[in-house]
């Protein structure tokens, strides 16, 4: 416990460090708030009332998985959250935006609702439970606006009808996926709208080299993406760091547990630069 605590108060020391050196040179740090946590974790210990026992949370059947998504994380009793004042969630964020400046909430749709599994069940046998949106949201406007802070909202997958004018409402912005609208000769065959966030692809998705395969030219073709979304209406612009030098595996993804989590960069950090023209 000792060596966990030590690790964690390196980390913090680290993070605010690079925080403060990053305000100054006008540059903010995206963080990512989860999803929920893992059944061994810290956060369920100290809050065994706020979390679920024996059911898990995921996701239903959708164009990119067919049989469900089971994340194997807990999650959070909205009504006991809501008697607490939802103090796990202010406390979370908080902290997170004080380092950051800039704000991922994963699967902003859990906010309105989550796909609860019983445990032993698939992920098509799950239901979804309803939480307090407005009172999140609101918690969520609050803290981001006495922070000066960015929030961005992964609105991707089975969004409710609705959702994405109520984050827009709340000046949370949304995700655009390039890699969804691209025409035939590889150009943006729709334009992300104002306040949003527009990425290449995400790490659920192939990367740019395998959307790309079978054009000639990609690292023109990337080039040419990426100006157009920076001219775009889109506030912000996110390409990944392997797109660049177009690795074709994928960090991060989901449903796998050996290989891509330890996959080293093609490139070095020395050699970053080399790409800083597109």
């Amino acid at each position: 416990a000792r060596w966990q605590l030590a690790a964690q108060w390196a980390i913090d020391l680290q993070m605010r460090s690079l925080a403060s050196s990053a305000r100054s040179d006008g540059v903010m740090i995206g963080l990512d708030y989860p999803v929920g946590v893992h059944v061994d974790g810290y956060d369920i210990w100290a809050n065994r009332e706020l979390f679920v026992n024996a059911v898990s949370i995921g996701a239903p059947p959708d164009t990119f998985f067919s049989g469900g998504q089971n994340w194997e994380l807990v999650p959070i009793h909205p009504e006991v959250s809501r008697r607490t004042g939802h103090r796990y969630l202010i406390e979370g964020l908080r902290h997170q935006i004080a380092l950051g400046g800039l704000l991922r909430i994963d699967h902003i749709m859990g906010l309105f609702r989550r796909w609860w599994i019983p445990q032993g069940a698939g992920a098509t046998q799950g239901a979804y439970v309803t939480y307090p949106a407005e009172e999140l949201l609101a918690i969520i406007a609050l803290e981001s606006f006495r922070a000066s802070a960015v929030v961005v909202g992964e609105n991707l997958g089975t969004v409710p009808a609705g959702v994405n004018q109520t984050l827009f409402e709340h000046g949370i912005a949304g995700m655009f996926i390039a890699q969804d609208h691209l025409d035939e000769s590889g150009g943006l065959a729709a334009s992300p709208p104002k306040g949003s966030m527009a990425l290449v692809n995400t790490h659920d998705m192939a990367s740019f080299a395998e959307t790309w395969d079978g054009r000639p030219d990609p690292h023109s073709g990337l080039r040419s993406l990426i100006t157009e979304l920076r001219s775009s209406p889109a506030d912000l612009v996110i390409v990944s760091l392997e797109d660049l030098w177009l690795e074709r595996g994928r960090q991060n993804l989901p449903g796998s547990t050996v290989g891509n989590w330890q996959q080293r960069m093609m490139a070095t950090l020395a050699q970053l630069s080399e790409f800083a023209d597109l």
